[in-house]
């Protein structure tokens, strides 16, 4: 893929894409030592649905069992309640004696006053027998249920990059997930003032959404070599995260939505701190449009960096990526910033400026890195090159500490 960009009074510069593996350091990593993971899940699910029908069977037989004793426990409440009733009855009928006596008591006016509340007299409903109904096998509702297998979970989400699977060396870890926690979705209305273009006025137009908080209270325990390394509720999962809708949101998605996106993060978590994680980049590697054979250098540059960049492993040496930082440290020593007709222009060496901030950031060979960096913070930048160069920034900080700390 080519994005032709021209230069006026100077050089046309041409940027092709590639894709490639960097890898990433961790920020605590545990020694030399290790050499495997093993990572273990636990859930408030059953493993499979057998669980749940074995679980109402158990249910069925039990309510079996319990049966006749209910039975004789409701005979022996509606003797009880049978022997109450002439006494509850002679109760009713006393009160009704005494609160109408007080009722005749008052004058013709306060009766007329009170006339809605003259007393009544309320019987108590006489007891009758009504036999527990016989138990009766109820087949669970699978398609609502959830399931979970713990070693699959465990297989599928968790990973230490970088190591193998096995017992010997190995970081051991444990994700307990506790049961999903959910309040009543919120429907909300916001309120805006919207330009009709039609009838050239300003309307209000009202937007329903809903809020939904829930959370999944996650605990993370990790230990090497007999030493905890970390044991508490993960970071953030213990408060609730508000998720906005246009719609009502499916609790029954979303509970199972939980499970895969706090795993997702507790694996990042791992590996951000002890693995060395392959990350998929894509960059721009430029060069100059070659008529005449005047750019051959730089567009030989071009296909060494993208050949090497694409079969690099970090900390092994790539001899076209050296083939391609030779070439473009040369090239540098032609530059005239000034000159615009020069064959290293103020353009072309910018352009082999990024190249080899981006070539350095991705093989960490970070003080050649930012030495072109500040290189670049002399010259006269676009807006998006500024914005590309903040992103270089960030990006040699976030590698100088994780290189410090697998070199300590």
């Amino acid at each position: 893929m080519l994005a032709l960009c021209g230069v006026a009074f100077g050089q046309k510069v041409q940027e092709e894409d590639v894709t490639f593996t960097e890898t990433r350091l961790p920020l605590a990593p545990l020694g030399g030592s290790l050499q495997n993971y093993q990572f273990t899940v636990k859930t408030p699910y059953p493993e499979n649905n057998n669980e749940l029908i074995n679980m109402a069977k158990a249910k069925y037989e039990q309510d079996l069992a319990d049966y006749p004793q209910k039975v004789e426990e409701s005979k022996a409440k509606y003797e009880q309640d049978l022997a109450n009733y002439d006494t509850q009855v002679e109760m009713a009928r006393e009160n009704f004696k005494i609160e109408s006596e007080q009722y005749n008591s008052l004058t013709m006016v306060e009766r007329m006053a009170l006339a809605d509340q003259k007393p009544t007299l309320k019987l108590p409903s006489k007891p009758y027998y009504s036999k527990p109904s016989e138990p009766y096998y109820v087949e669970p509702n699978l398609t609502r249920s959830i399931t979970y297998n713990p070693e699959l979970l465990a297989s599928s989400y968790l990973k230490l990059n970088g190591f193998e699977k096995g017992a010997e060396n190995a970081m051991i870890g444990t994700v307990t997930l506790y049961e999903f926690e959910s309040l009543d979705p919120q429907q909300k209305v916001e309120e805006k003032n919207v330009y009709n273009t039609k009838t050239k006025q300003t309307e209000k137009k009202r937007t329903y959404y809903y809020i939904t908080s829930y959370k999944r209270p996650t605990h993370l325990m990790l230990t090497f070599n007999g030493q905890t390394i970390y044991d508490d509720v993960f970071e953030g999962t213990s408060d609730y995260t508000e998720l906005n809708t246009p719609q009502a949101p499916n609790l029954f998605n979303l509970e199972k939505q939980s499970v895969e996106d706090v795993l997702s993060a507790v694996n990042e978590y791992i590996n951000n701190n002890y693995g060395f994680t392959p990350i998929q980049k894509t960059i721009k590697i430029g060069y100059v449009k070659n008529k005449n054979g005047e750019y051959d250098d730089l567009e030989n540059a071009k296909d060494y960096a993208i050949g090497g960049l694409k079969t690099y492993q970090y900390g092994e040496e790539n001899a076209d990526l050296e083939k391609a930082i030779t070439i473009w440290e040369t090239a540098l020593g032609e530059s005239d910033l000034e000159d615009k007709k020069a064959r290293i222009d103020a353009k072309v060496t910018e352009e082999i400026l990024f190249n080899l901030s981006k070539v350095y950031l991705a093989t960490y060979k970070l003080e050649k890195a930012e030495a072109k960096i500040n290189a670049l913070k002399e010259m006269k930048l676009s807006y998006s090159e500024k914005q590309q160069l903040d992103a270089f920034e960030e990006m040699l900080k976030d590698k100088q500490v994780r290189l410090a700390a697998n070199q300590g």
